[in-house]
């Protein structure tokens, strides 16, 4: 591709490549004025992808030496959620007739997750409790410049204007949705945590074991080693870039101690039915005031 791109009619779209013009697909964008459209430009351009780097703009000018692929998108809105209503999906299983998908091109590695059975039991064999997120932590993964070109994808500030606005981004950092991404993600992780196995020797353990991709889980015998547990699990990761949100536990002193000291503590209710669910650990719902873990069928 060269990046020229060319707007064909209402519906399509096509971008000039070394064998001559090609339709790379169809494209029904939302009206520019709704809400779902005024929500991805927030999170692309105003406050996420382009001005932490996430993404970059392709210049007209780029010329590609090697692989390349543009990646389908679409929104996403859980109106269930407090926080984080509208997700931003990249298909990397997209594909042509007869054609590999970029997931299909990809090596997925080897498998470094722990045990899911054994991660939640460990979770619970302590009075103590506690969860905790990494804040977009595929997208603190930086990519190498020759991996970015397989991780483009077209956008415009203007769905009503096409020819004038449409311009072609590529990500800078690991994707969620790719088969390689966890992988990636793990790996970068375990890398990390190498380097605290002298400075906090029993976090070092405790990570190395119970994280499964962006979720760190686990339990202690007291509120005081809980919160000294958190402390430094906030330092390892904040020098990673990789910030820590979303603290839960069953343990009303230990939240109050996270929220005198400044912690991001989840306080959203999700609301199903008549049911009000306070979090979910690996699926799994769990009620951390009664302290009650459990599924709806």
């Amino acid at each position: 591709m060269t990046c020229r791109i060319k707007r064909i009619s209402r519906k399509l779209v096509a971008a000039e490549s070394l064998y001559g013009w090609c339709l790379i697909g169809i494209s029904g964008p939302p009206n520019k004025n709704s809400s779902e459209f005024f929500a991805m430009k927030v999170v692309v351009e105003e406050d996420s992808y382009v001005e932490q780097n996430i993404v970059e703009r392709v210049p007209n000018t780029n010329v590609v030496d090697g692989a390349e692929f543009y990646l389908p998108h679409r929104a996403v809105i859980r109106h269930d959620r407090s926080s984080s209503k509208l997700r931003i999906v990249f298909d990397a299983s997209s594909h042509k007739r007869d054609k590999f998908s970029l997931n299909d091109s990809f090596h997925i590695g080897p498998n470094l997750y722990p045990d899911l059975f054994e991660l939640l039991f460990s979770f619970r064999e302590h009075p103590i409790a506690f969860t905790v997120d990494i804040k977009q932590a595929f997208l603190n993964v930086e990519l190498g410049n020759s991996d970015k070109n397989v991780k483009k994808f077209f956008w415009t500030d203007n769905p009503e204007s096409f020819s004038e606005s449409l311009e072609v981004l590529r990500f800078n950092r690991v994707l969620f949705g790719i088969n390689s991404s966890p992988f990636l993600l793990t790996a970068t992780i375990k890398y990390h945590l190498k380097k605290y196995s002298s400075l906090f020797p029993q976090t070092h353990e405790l990570l190395s074991k119970f994280v499964y991709l962006d979720d760190v889980l686990r339990g202690q015998s007291t509120v005081a080693s809980a919160y000294t547990t958190s402390v430094e699990c906030i330092q390892i990761f904040n020098e990673a870039n990789m910030p820590l949100h979303k603290w839960a536990t069953n343990s009303a002193e230990l939240r109050e101690l996270w929220e005198k000291n400044g912690f991001s503590t989840e306080t959203s209710l999700n609301s199903i039915g008549q049911n009000m669910i306070n979090y979910k650990v690996l699926g799994i719902s769990w009620d951390t005031d009664r302290d009650v873990c459990f599924t709806l069928i």
